[in-house]
């Protein structure tokens, strides 16, 4: 079977590595796969780097043991196995995010239940597993998740639910498309501040299984909306902060690309009204010129033989 991707998943896989990093998920580390479509023995995953500097050329495909497909010299991440088991294990995932976003930590090494605060994040339900990696790598372990025994007993922590924290480590959001993943993973950060915050404050009134089941719903089918915004909002971020080895066009001014500058050239782009400010000043100028030449105190110089190569002097 060939190994050729859809061009279009890839692009949204790579768009939702820049996501995931311009929302606060990602970093420097952490990952984001998406299954095969044409083939459910399959996955795709960036090769071994931080995921904002990913782009298209970057994404490896591996079967569901973790084994790089068409390798080159090319490896993906240690924690690959991951995603393999969970992809084993859970037919109905299609994306898998892993993360160490910072405000669920806290979750997965006090005891304190991660638990839906609000109607977007309604999927977490009413429980949120945590995976201790002491119970399948002993006490002197590095946490990372290095092995097929490992990614399967994480698996098997996270079950039939959407996400699994990782004690000491980060946490797994599953979903059953790269666009749903993404929002998993967003708002599982966010709705982990929002509990912290609210836990000082007093009992917090968390939402029932019967409203995270129907805001889940809800919210399933308007994963576009937010999708659209994040994917403007990180290549926005993209044009300021592109590193030089990674621009994939000329750069004829320092690192911006051409296109870049003809955007900034573009005065539209900071004056949409551009028009009608300029009509106001061309309207007031000529209103000044004919006070000026009432009085006497208009020149006009000529620098060369044509009419419009000539000076006017106030």
């Amino acid at each position: 079977m060939s190994t050729k991707p859809d061009p279009a998943l890839i692009d949204d896989l790579v768009v939702a590595n820049h996501i995931l990093v311009n929302q606060g998920v990602l970093d420097g580390f952490g990952h984001i796969s998406v299954r095969d479509p044409a083939n459910p023995q399959r996955f795709f995953i960036a090769r071994s780097m931080a995921p904002a500097l990913v782009q298209a050329d970057d994404i490896l495909a591996c079967d569901l043991d973790s084994n790089v497909i068409d390798e080159r010299g090319r490896k993906t991440y240690l924690e690959r196995f991951i995603h393999g088991e969970i992809f084993k294990l859970r037919p109905d995932v299609n994306a898998v995010i892993h993360s160490h976003s910072p405000s669920v930590i806290p979750f997965g090494v006090t005891g304190a239940r991660l638990r839906p605060i609000c109607h977007m994040s309604g999927f977490l339900g009413a429980t949120t597993p945590v995976f201790e990696i002491r119970h399948a790598a002993g006490e002197n372990s590095d946490l990372l998740v290095r092995s097929h025994a490992l990614g399967k007993a994480l698996a098997e922590v996270l079950g039939p639910n959407p996400v699994a924290l990782m004690r000491g480590h980060g946490s797994v959001a599953v979903g059953s498309s790269i666009k749903q993943v993404v929002y998993r993973a967003i708002y599982t950060e966010s709705n982990a501040r929002l509990q912290a915050m609210s836990m000082p404050l007093g009992e917090i009134s968390y939402l029932t299984d019967g409203e995270a089941r129907a805001t889940a719903e809800m919210n399933d089918q308007h994963l576009d909306r937010p999708w659209q915004m994040w994917k403007r909002d990180a290549q926005q971020a993209r044009y300021s902060h592109t590193p030089k080895m990674h621009i994939p066009t000329p750069t004829p001014w320092r690192e911006l690309t051409q296109a870049r500058l003809d955007w900034a050239y573009d005065q539209t782009q900071h004056a949409p009204n551009l028009n009608e400010v300029l009509q106001a000043c061309a309207a007031h100028s000529q209103a000044v010129q004919a006070g000026l030449q009432a009085r006497g105190l208009h020149q006009r110089h000529a620098y060369g033989e044509h009419p419009d190569e000539a000076l006017d002097w106030y």
